[in-house]
């Protein structure tokens, strides 16, 4: 793995056609694949005491400024989130502007765009996040064509405490939900025919929380989100039987692969490799504010202080690639220790990493090129 670029306070958002969207802070940045030259072009509107607030790393990190993570809806538009706000980003016209404010729970942890999966509308959904000790109902929410946002299923309270990600699955014609996070709430669930069907496949047990898929063919990939327990790489295993998991789950299985030093949230694709973070974050809060916000100590199913990337395919399998050492601030307080990348898919060779909470590396965005 080789670095050919370094840029401090950039963060990769998303691919947008044969270049990358970059954020800083607010400010909007378009660049080469190679990040060799960058266009300004905007910045998401915001009062001065939050830009102001923006200027220092810690009070970002503190309070979740800036733009967080993209999602393109077409060859020129694309969704960005940041805090409870959803901005439309219009190429073609030059604009900037407010598309969906969050009713419920926090920022989503993804926005997925949804397109060609028979039975489902085309469209950007999302699954409302935050904490929700309690389980409450929790929602849906899908724009579609007439980029007006509309809830499109519940969960109903008892239920889950939040969702991480919807995935679409063209081979079995199936939206594959990821849900959080304790007790019998973490799983995977098949949706189908938009969403007028959701059953549980794999739930109930901290290995089957995850916050993304891999595909490979009729492979399904992923790693597991856990604080709690230890953590892998793991395969979603269907039985010969078993082609509409949503309809008949019977048979399919969760195979662990590699094991893991730390839980992943984020994970991209560089051409046909997969590359999965992990990260540094604490366990389960103790009920008191003041010691859970400074409390240092990894959670029980993180092995070690440090963030690692690891790459590889199902097929020859996978190694680590590179480890960064958590930096002295709180996890819980200053964000999570691990390493985000852009959304989208990468036409180039080359993988961006933007690190969070390493030490000498927070707030900067890293280059390689990989390794044949």
């Amino acid at each position: 793995m080789k670095l050919i670029a370094s840029l401090k306070g950039y963060q990769p958002i998303s691919f947008v056609q044969d270049r990358i969207l970059l954020a800083k802070g607010y400010d909007l940045y378009l660049a080469d694949l190679e990040c060799k030259y960058c266009q300004y072009i905007g910045s998401v509107p915001q009062t001065l005491g939050v830009k102001i607030a923006s200027w220092s790393r810690t009070l970002e990190r503190c309070l979740r400024l800036g733009i967080r993570y993209g999602c393109e809806i077409s060859k020129s538009r694309i969704l960005l989130a940041e805090r409870r706000r959803i901005w439309k980003l219009d190429l073609h016209a030059n604009s900037i502007e407010l598309d969906h404010e969050i009713e419920q729970g926090a920022r989503p942890l993804a926005i997925n765009y949804v397109q060609g999966i028979k039975g489902f509308d085309d469209g950007a959904y999302f699954g409302e996040y935050w904490d929700n000790l309690g389980k409450g109902p929790v929602n849906i929410w899908a724009r579609k064509e007439d980029d007006r946002w509309s809830v499109v299923h519940t969960f109903t309270e008892g239920t889950i405490n939040h969702i991480h990600a919807l995935i679409p699955d063209k081979n079995r014609g199936v939206v594959w939900i990821l849900t959080g996070d304790f007790d019998r709430a973490p799983g995977i669930w098949a949706a189908r025919d938009n969403f007028s069907s959701v059953t549980p496949v794999l739930a109930g047990e901290q290995e089957y929380r995850c916050c993304w898929l891999a595909f490979w063919g009729n492979r399904v990939v992923y790693a597991t989100d856990s604080p709690l327990s230890l953590n892998s790489v793991r395969e979603m295993i269907f039985a010969d039987e078993v082609s509409h998991p949503a309809q008949s789950p019977v048979g399919l299985r969760s195979e662990p692969l590699l094991d893991t030093a730390g839980s992943s949230i984020y994970s991209c694709m560089v051409q046909d490799r997969l590359v999965f973070s992990t990260a540094v974050e604490p366990g389960m809060p103790s009920g008191v504010l003041i010691r859970d916000m400074f409390e240092r100590k990894p959670g029980p199913g993180i092995r070690d202080h440090c963030a690692y990337l690891i790459a590889g395919t199902a097929e020859r399998g996978f190694s680590v690639i590179g480890s960064w050492a958590k930096d002295r601030l709180p996890p819980r307080l200053c964000e999570f220790g691990t390493i985000k990348f852009p959304v989208g898919v990468n036409p180039g060779p080359f993988l961006y990493a933007y690190f969070v909470g390493l030490s000498g590396m927070d707030g900067s965005m890293s280059v390689f090129e990989m390794d044949e």
